[in-house]
């Protein structure tokens, strides 16, 4: 991980600092929670925010993370990496859904863009809003369950999307002000092709030197990152402390067992 961040390969920019809280998982393989300082990154400060530096975290979004999900002839290694590591599960996981098992608490499918860019809620003025902004929601769930249902039977691309937009007498950014509606904090919508819904943002370089599953976030929100850092920071690892209890008695079940059968 140093070679990566800090010895020289500079895989994210030029980091001056980073801190690491290695959570080991139920079935006992290391997860790390990671912050990196790097040098000269733009920093968003909410809507106060000029537009000189939202450029300049989309470029830096672009330039360090990506989506990018190539065919099987266009780049096999790739291809074979993204589908095994940064690949979410259709069928989602009992940990991943809410809301009665209808929405995915890690938001898969992520929204289809054509471009990277920061996406601030917008606020409801009137009553005209209100309505007009309940059809865009709307609007929004009967195009992802239509490319939900037509990615079972092919691989999506831009001329399905823009069907369905089509379908909708939308324009494209008409699409972009209801992802703005349907999300209630601000959060970077990053560039993604119609193929990669289901596909964690990762780094290249680090994916194919690293061989693991990684999920990598422009911190838009300090308050946010430092209350989820401290979350994982004091989070007592229950479920490693069971297993290492288990195998502890396990292990003195078979030396009381073999004490016992012991003949001088």
């Amino acid at each position: 991980m140093n070679l990566f961040i800090k010895g020289g390969a500079w895989c994210l920019g030029i980091a001056e600092d980073w801190f690491a809280r290695i959570e080991m998982q139920m079935r006992g393989s290391p997860h790390s929670h990671m912050p990196i300082w790097v040098k000269g990154a733009p920093v968003y400060i909410g809507l106060h925010t000029n537009e000189k530096t939202r450029e300049e975290i989309v470029k830096f979004c672009d330039k360090y993370i990506t989506t990018r999900f190539p065919s099987l002839e266009e780049d096999p290694i790739l291809h074979y990496l993204i589908k095994e590591l940064q690949s979410h599960s259709r069928n989602h996981s009992k940990s991943c859904l809410k809301l009665y098992k209808m929405l995915c608490s890690f938001g898969f499918p992520r929204p289809v863009a054509r471009r990277t860019f920061i996406c601030e809620p917008l606020k409801l003025e009137n009553d005209d809003d209100k309505q007009k902004f309940k059809r865009m929601k709307e609007i929004l769930i009967e195009m992802n369950a239509t490319m939900n249902k037509l990615e079972k039977e092919k691989i999506l691309s831009w001329s399905d999307f823009d069907n369905l937009l089509t379908k909708y007498n939308w324009t494209y950014e008409d699409y972009e002000c209801a992802l703005r509606v349907v999300h209630t904090r601000t959060t970077i919508i990053h560039k993604r092709e119609p193929n990669a819904r289901w596909i964690n943002q990762y780094n290249e370089e680090i994916l194919r030197a690293w061989n693991a599953n990684m999920d990598i976030q422009f911190v838009l929100d300090p308050y946010a990152c430092a209350k989820y850092l401290m979350s994982y920071t004091t989070k007592p690892e229950r479920e490693s402390d069971e297993n290492k209890y288990a195998l502890q008695y396990s292990f003195h079940l078979r030396i009381v067992s073999r004490s016992s059968s012991y003949e001088p």
